[in-house]
């Protein structure tokens, strides 16, 4: 997988920077972005799926709270995707599909624990043909 993103030094946190083509890109390559800084993406395999659908004012609050849907079956289901499909409904909802499996301890080493997906210097825009996201995530 070629996950093309820059981190960002912040204290007390981790931020991404990167850009995309498509809104769908936006989406699941900022998820694996995110799994790939909790742990090694090449050793989660596709054994287990999990769908869910959320929906939001907009297309900002939308990425936020999908990454932290994310975070939260980390946290609570200790599941870590490696494949991830949005299907966009509308700029404000989504339904996703993610394959990958529960972490274990003894293949799955953590890099880092992260707790939210904040709002703080986040930034989402188009530039030309581009979108550009940064997110800043609290660990």
């Amino acid at each position: 997988m070629n996950l093309k993103y820059r981190l960002i030094d912040h204290t007390a946190d981790l931020g991404i920077e990167a850009e995309f083509h498509s809104l769908k890109e936006v989406f699941e390559k900022c998820g694996l972005i995110l799994f790939d800084l909790i742990t090694d993406l090449e050793k989660i395999e596709a054994k287990k799926e999990i769908n869910f659908e959320i929906e939001e004012e907009n297309i900002e609050d939308l990425l936020i709270r999908f990454l932290n849907e994310l975070i939260y079956l980390y946290e609570t289901k200790h599941f870590l995707a490696s494949q991830i499909n949005v299907d966009l409904k509308k700029e404000n909802k989504l339904k996703a599909t993610l394959k990958g499996e529960n972490i274990n301890l003894k293949k799955h080493r953590i890099k880092t624990e992260i707790k939210a997906a904040t709002y703080h210097d986040f930034e989402f825009k188009k530039e030309d043909s581009k979108f550009k996201v940064r997110v800043i995530f609290d660990i």
